[in-house]
């Protein structure tokens, strides 16, 4: 088999202008369920209009239905709902944690929601509020983030842009849209019912650059151990390392993986026990341009990993069009070797932005001797 095989394309029209970001899972019935977010105009601005729709596949993903509407922002008072994801809860229903932006949103104040489904995605209710209560400011959560670590603790990580709110004081102190971006986690205990803040703020260990440490990925270790991998513009994913089950965090510094300022997913696969890495690993070095008809977001590529996280034993191309973009994967495997990945692939110079189409693929997650051995 082939690494990659594309199995659905989710293309941006008129009047829905981006497929974005969203989560699989797996229903108890067998079926696959993916919960993505659907633009609902020709805006594909990260704010513009959207609800959430779901695709079902029958057939461990080789084929998938139309699309079903999930959740419309109007029960909010909002006017965009996104970053899905999907967690299967202790009592068996399915929770989905999703990210809501307010109608009139001129501050960028977000909310982050954890939704109950116990009809396997039909309906869902207990709407209940994700949100650290002690800072009011643009939050980012992304797609597929939500971990139940070993102890049972749920925990997703949240990067904090203090440049897109003013002070609550009145000012017009305007710093820039991601000027000092930094990250915290929310975490709860019994089931998502409460949730409570980790015991401190994680900040950059660095002040030029403009986008702090954004979008964090939470991945378990060893019990009580965890690490989070930050998105940075400095040529490397951070790391920053608990041991206390993601209450404290120590400041973060590069990690194994090279990358441009674009998320990395990882996981372990619970067929095999082995862990996989989905991200861009060649950042803007001297020499790469970014713009906007030539994103840094690619290639795209999967990588086995040790089990600290901390060397690759492989890696191979997941796709590598220098003129498309690919981010924000969602992952769940179905076999020893094999994994269904969804994931933002849009080409700019066609689609308007590298966010406005969404993929779903199968990938082989066997070492190709053959891979390249230098991708840069």
């Amino acid at each position: 088999m082939k690494r990659t095989e594309i199995l659905l394309s989710l293309d941006p029209v008129p009047g829905n202008s981006r497929n974005s970001e969203g989560d699989f899972i797996r229903l108890k019935d067998g079926r696959i369920i993916i919960i993505y977010t659907q633009y609902t105009t020709d805006n594909y601005g990260d704010s513009a209009p959207t609800r959430l729709v779901s695709r079902v596949s029958s057939d461990n993903g080789s084929t998938w239905s139309d699309f079903k509407v999930i959740l419309e922002p109007d029960q909010f008072n909002a006017i965009n709902v996104s970053s899905v994801s999907l967690m299967r809860m202790q009592n068996g229903d399915v929770g989905m944690l999703f990210l809501i932006k307010r109608a009139n949103d001129r501050n960028w104040h977000r909310d982050i929601y954890l939704a109950r489904s116990s009809d396997e995605c039909d309906s869902f209710y207990l709407f209940t509020d994700c949100t650290p209560q002690d800072y009011i400011g643009k939050y980012c959560v992304n797609n597929s983030r939500l971990r139940r670590l070993s102890s049972g603790r749920l925990v997703y990580p949240l990067s904090i842009h203090p440049g897109c709110q003013k002070a609550e004081t009145g000012t017009s102190r305007k710093p820039g849209a991601t000027s000092h971006t930094f990250g915290t986690f929310m975490y709860s205990d019994d089931d998502g019912y409460t949730w409570s803040r980790s015991a401190e703020y994680i900040f950059p260990p660095f002040t030029a650059g403009n986008a702090g440490i954004q979008e964090g990925e939470v991945y378990e270790v060893a019990p009580n151990v965890v690490k989070c991998f930050f998105r940075t513009d400095k040529m490397y994913q951070y790391e920053s390392l608990s041991f206390d089950d993601g209450d404290h965090w120590s400041v973060p510094q590069p990690g194994c993986f090279t990358s441009t300022c674009s998320p990395l997913s990882i996981s372990k696969n619970p067929y095999s026990g082995k862990s996989y890495a989905f991200w861009n690993p060649i950042p803007p070095h001297n020499g790469r341009k970014s713009t906007k008809a030539l994103p840094v977001r690619s290639p795209f590529v999967v990588g086995e990993i040790d089990d600290t996280a901390a060397h690759i034993k492989w890696l191979d191309l997941v796709e590598d069009d220098r003129s498309a973009g690919y981010s924000y994967t969602a992952i769940l495997y179905t076999g020893e070797n094999e994994a269904l990945i969804a994931y933002c692939a849009g080409r700019p110079l066609e689609d308007q932005d590298m966010l406005c189409r969404l993929k779903i693929a199968r990938v082989s997650l066997l070492p190709d001797d053959d891979a390249p051995k230098s991708l840069f």
